[in-house]
């Protein structure tokens, strides 16, 4: 299993130490140790850690709190405050920047432990929920086109039918899933081809509509087949 990577933020040497020891005793990745901002901002242009462990009190103009403001802007990385500080002022303005976790030096190794553990639960658990609310409201917008979206896996299996072809095709939405794609669409649908992918389809219900189709694959970042997405809308 590949090790976590978590970047130090934090400009007093003799406890930086102490913390990658810690780290990589608990068998993380330290991939790089930043007394400021400026330093802090090169290492994850060259190298996005899984985790930051930040300082607020660090050299440079800019102090822990602002750095993960600038961080937040571009990146989405968890964040855990390492702090001297437990004034008022400090704990507010570090709530409002959006840590995973806040500790109070000296710190312990056990401390330590279970706050990199749970930010990084909480941060995956945040991206999941980030990402089915993203899928949802894509669903939800699929379902108000007045057009078929037929979306199946890079194996033909259905994984998504929007309203209206489950409409057209008499579907339970819920039994299509999993069905194969050319079960639903497939050539006996098509009773008289035409060019420019146009066709006249005959549905369950012996209705027959002249349609514009199109079948697309759905690719990953490295071009690889992640589905096939189907297109048709009357015509």
């Amino acid at each position: 299993m590949m090790k976590r990577k978590i970047l130090l933020v934090e400009d007093e040497i003799i406890i930086a130490s102490s913390i990658q020891q810690w780290l990589e005793e608990l068998n993380y990745s330290v991939s790089g140790i930043a007394p400021s901002a400026e330093k802090a901002m090169i290492l994850i242009e060259q190298q996005i850690p899984d985790l930051i462990l930040m300082d607020i009190m660090i050299q440079g103009e800019m102090d822990g709190i602002e750095l993960a403001d600038r961080i937040h802007e571009k990146y989405s990385i968890p964040i855990v405050f390492l702090t001297a500080y437990s004034d008022d002022i400090t704990l507010e303005r570090a709530r409002i920047s959006g840590p995973y976790g806040y500790l109070l030096k000296p710190v312990t190794q056990k401390d330590l432990s279970i706050a990199i553990e749970n930010a990084l639960f909480k941060h995956q658990e945040d991206f999941s929920k980030h990402i089915r609310q993203k899928e949802k409201m894509e669903y939800m917008l699929l379902d108000a086109v007045k057009a078929g979206i037929i979306i199946s896996d890079e194996d033909g299996n259905i994984i998504y039918v929007n309203k209206w072809a489950a409409d057209q095709f008499g579907y339970d939405i819920k039994k299509v899933s999993g069905k194969r794609l050319l079960e639903v669409f497939n050539r006996t649908n098509i009773v008289e081809e035409a060019e420019y992918s146009t066709a006249q389809v005959q549905f369950p219900d012996k209705r027959k509509s002249r349609v514009r189709y199109y079948l697309s694959s759905v690719q990953n970042k490295d071009e690889s087949i992640k589905g096939i997405l189907l297109f048709f809308e009357k015509i």
